[in-house]
């Protein structure tokens, strides 16, 4: 449904964006870091993509093995619109966000923190539903998803040993697929809010909100509680956002749109 909002903004704002070479993107899901406190941290990092324009994706674990505490974006992900959500009820921790323009992706996406229920240690299991490009046609990103096993060897598999890692196994993926911002003293976990609002000179959500009421003259709609989608994969545009973490549907329509205005300004005055 948002690809298709995308596709009418884009014809009444001007001619499209051309599109660039495909890319494949590469997910790693960091092995477990456990913590003194019993808690375990894990991270899922992005990398070989320079035009990246949106991301819906979940980690799903197992509330027998582990009980959710905290999520939230990397740091170097946080330039954008989205945040992250853990809907107890289906175990999953959701991750949307979107980018007003093409974002070089390398570095901590998102990270979740669990407390043990009686192991050493566990790693979720994590699942794409949607990676679009920045293209006003929203083409999907190719992509893959390795594991970071606890020796420290990557898999197409996660990592059932329930073993924990050494803390240089940790360091190896920080070094590997870090970005600048995600060194040293790691987000706090707990005590702050697990989502990541709009950061950056773009302003805040209710800024964007208002221009779009302004370009749209359409007042913004009330939140509704959109249907969970925990399907896999890449197949198509139309679910993107649509399970939107804490949002409602018709919210993110409004950013999407005001996003594909402004970067068709942009393309128009560089033009």
């Amino acid at each position: 449904m948002c690809a298709a909002v995308f596709c009418a903004a884009a014809g009444i704002s001007g001619s499209p964006i051309a599109a660039r070479a495909e890319e494949t993107a590469a997910f790693h899901v960091q092995a477990s870091e456990v913590k003194e406190d019993g808690t375990i941290r894990v991270s899922v990092y992005l990398t070989d993509t320079e035009n990246l324009g949106g991301i819906d994706a979940e980690l799903v674990y197992d509330p027998g093995k582990v009980t959710y505490v905290s999520s939230g974006l990397g740091r170097s992900f946080t330039n954008g619109f989205g945040e992250t959500n853990c809907d107890e009820a289906s175990s999953t921790i959701k991750c949307v966000t979107v980018y007003q323009d093409a974002k070089a992706a390398h570095g901590e996406l998102m990270y979740a923190v669990f407390k043990l229920n009686g192991i050493e240690s566990y790693q979720p299991e994590f699942r794409v539903v949607d990676i679009l490009d920045a293209t006003v046609e929203l083409n999907p990103v190719p992509y893959t998803i390795t594991y970071q096993q606890a020796d420290g060897s990557w898999t197409d598999a996660r990592d059932t040993s329930e073993k924990a890692a050494d803390e240089s196994v940790i360091t190896q993926a920080l070094e590997a697929f870090g970005a600048p911002e995600d060194m040293g003293v790691r987000p706090v976990e707990e005590g702050e809010p697990a989502e990541s609002k709009i950061m950056g000179k773009e302003g805040s959500a209710d800024d964007l909100s208002g221009q779009a009421k302004s370009e749209a003259g359409k007042p913004k709609e009330k939140e509704t509680n959109p249907e969970d989608s925990k399907k896999e994969s890449g197949q198509g545009t139309g679910r993107m956002f649509e399970a939107v973490v804490g949002f409602s549907v018709a919210a993110v329509i409004v950013i999407v749109i005001v996003i594909l205005i402004l970067r068709k300004r942009r393309g128009g005055i560089s033009g």
